[in-house]
């Protein structure tokens, strides 16, 4: 899920690169020379809009200017270092999916690192990718998989692009405990229930 736009507008400073795709003569560019304070407050319509405006404009930005600006950043970071995860995260990316627009949402999205036995629960509508580890996922039937990057399967950008929340509170309700199952206390059956509004399903382990 999202980060919220505060964090995102730290990175566009930071990386002339990413803003000259997504801020150049938008509110985005404005919101970089504004005071955090004067940010739209988390969740709210304001910062929802403002995800929509630099997920349209990065995806919408032309392929020849969008390969100049990644290998940019790339060569930026191998020269410099990387300053936090995320710029060591984009390279790991980057090779593997060269010249790819997906690799800039690593300073989009939230960068969670799970342990073995911990859970996510992400509702539908929420933008989410793998980096590496084995993993079980679990979904209620649905063909409503829509894809924008990092992979070589089909992209339909325009509607993931109209069908996302833009939530930037997702992550505080993601992670969420496993608990013993009243059901066989004996064999130690452990289970992970999503929030009570999703009822379709629950993994036992």
């Amino acid at each position: 899920c999202f980060r919220p736009l505060k964090d995102i507008i730290v990175y566009l400073k930071r990386i002339p690169q990413l803003a000259a795709l997504v801020a150049a003569n938008t509110v985005l560019g404005s919101y970089m020379m504004a005071p955090q304070s004067a940010l739209p407050a988390a969740d709210s319509d304001a910062e929802r809009q403002s995800l929509k405006s630099l997920m349209t404009n990065l995806y919408a930005a032309p392929e020849d200017t969008v390969t100049k600006e990644l290998r940019l950043h790339l060569r930026h970071i191998e020269e410099k270092g990387a300053q936090c995860a995320e710029d060591t995260l984009f390279v790991r990316v980057y090779k593997q999916y060269p010249d790819d627009v997906g690799c800039w949402m690593v300073y989009f999205l939230n960068y969670v690192q799970m342990v073995p036995g911990e859970a996510l629960f992400l509702s539908d509508s929420e933008p989410h990718a793998y980096i590496s580890g084995d993993g079980v996922e679990i979904m209620a039937c649905s063909d409503n998989v829509v894809r924008a990057g990092l992979t070589p399967k089909w992209k339909d950008v325009p509607t993931l692009v109209s069908m996302l929340k833009y939530s930037t509170t997702g992550l505080a309700s993601a992670r969420f405990e496993k608990i013993c199952s009243e059901d066989a206390p004996q064999w130690q059956v452990q289970c992970y229930q999503p929030p009570a509004q999703f009822p379709d399903f629950c993994l036992y382990r």
